[in-house]
């Protein structure tokens, strides 16, 4: 997840005005860490051809391993050419003996960097799809988010929206790719970055 998101920050993101002086060398060593759908380096392109301002960029996760991700996202955008619009998570929820309500590690690092937090119950509620569109992204990034995205989700960020798998897809979809992975004795595995499309 972090050597992903490093390279989707910083290749894709934020060397923005200058990412086709490199594109080729680029998009090669990336393609050959990750497995990219064509549908991703056109969107990123759509990206890099809009500088004049800053893109919006909306994310969605969870766990430890998303809030990573989450804040490489935040300290490249410090020098980029995007912004962190808003965050979504999973809404607070009991862990522990004590079975005290807590947030997910995405919302406490949100939080502290000031970015809107988004808890929907599910990814389906109008209120939640309105409050997003109101937003106007041009990108959403996703990693282990932990719901469903419907259509109607989907069609809002003007580029569409990117997921962060950690297998090579096509193995070990769905849920805890990691652990499955280690469970069958794999000696090789990576991150995979997709375009999200039902």
């Amino acid at each position: 997840f972090i050597s992903a998101m490093k390279y989707l920050a910083f290749e894709l993101l934020v060397t923005m005005p200058c990412l086709f002086t490199q594109a080729f060398s680029s998009y090669h060593f990336i393609r050959s860490h990750c497995l990219f759908h064509k549908s991703v380096l056109s969107s990123l392109r759509m990206v890099a051809e809009e500088q004049s301002a800053k893109n919006k960029i909306v994310f969605l996760g969870t766990p430890s391993v998303a809030a990573e991700s989450l804040r490489i996202l935040i300290e490249s955008s410090a020098t980029g050419n995007f912004d962190i619009r808003a965050v979504v998570t999973q809404p607070p929820s009991r862990v522990g003996r004590g079975k005290k309500i807590a947030k997910s590690p995405v919302h406490e690092l949100a939080e502290e960097n000031q970015i809107p937090v988004f808890t929907p119950e599910t990814a389906r509620d109008p209120l939640f799809l309105n409050n997003i569109s109101d937003l106007n992204p041009d990108l959403c990034i996703s990693a282990a988010y932990g719901q469903f995205l419907p259509q109607k989700f989907l069609e809002i960020p003007r580029l569409g929206t990117i997921n962060v798998h950690p297998s090579l897809l096509p193995r070990f979809r769905g849920a805890s790719p990691v652990q499955r992975c280690i469970e069958r004795g794999e000696s090789r595995t990576g991150i995979s970055l997709l375009f999200t499309v039902l």
